[in-house]
């Protein structure tokens, strides 16, 4: 069958699109899967997508067809997904999960007497997201200053 004139100029027409003025291709589908060994099926909902162009694959087996159309639509919207804004973990939970992990650590108490460290300097109910990067400088930068004496504990540095 011959290609009118009119149709390969919209065809290069169509080639000279900037990237971004094409339209975004994508696709909801349901994924099957078996793991072998095992008789049943697996299924999961999800898209695959060509979002500026790189392809966009997400598949999760708790996803209902509407749950993958809405993601779908978030993905192509460049919608980001809502974080949690809890107040999160403190300080001092983080520690007693750490100890708890560490149990039958040999060096136990010195973390202990660390983390008993970092508690007084940065309290113990400071949620770990207000604890910053330039808070844990300042800490360093104080430690290394002082000045410790055997058996007499931390002396604030000297002024001359």
């Amino acid at each position: 069958m011959p290609v009118s004139a009119s149709g390969s100029a919209a065809r290069a027409r169509l080639h000279r699109l900037p990237p971004r003025a094409t339209k975004a291709v994508a696709c909801g589908n349901q994924r099957l899967w078996k793991i072998p060994g095992q008789r049943t099926k697996r299924k999961a909902w999800g898209f695959t997508a060509q979002i500026n162009g790189k392809r966009v694959r997400r598949y999760k087996a708790e996803w209902t067809q509407d749950d993958a159309e809405a993601e779908l639509a978030n993905a192509l919207l460049e919608i980001e997904p809502a974080k949690p804004k809890g107040p999160g973990i403190t300080l001092a939970q983080a520690a007693d999960r750490y100890l708890a992990s560490k149990a039958r650590k040999r060096t136990i108490e010195a973390d202990r007497r660390q983390l008993d460290l970092l508690k007084a300097e940065f309290g113990a109910e400071t949620p770990l997201a207000e604890i910053t990067a330039s808070r844990i400088s300042e800490y360093k930068a104080k430690r290394l200053a002082a000045v410790r004496k055997i058996g007499k504990g931390e002396a604030p540095p000297s002024a001359g």
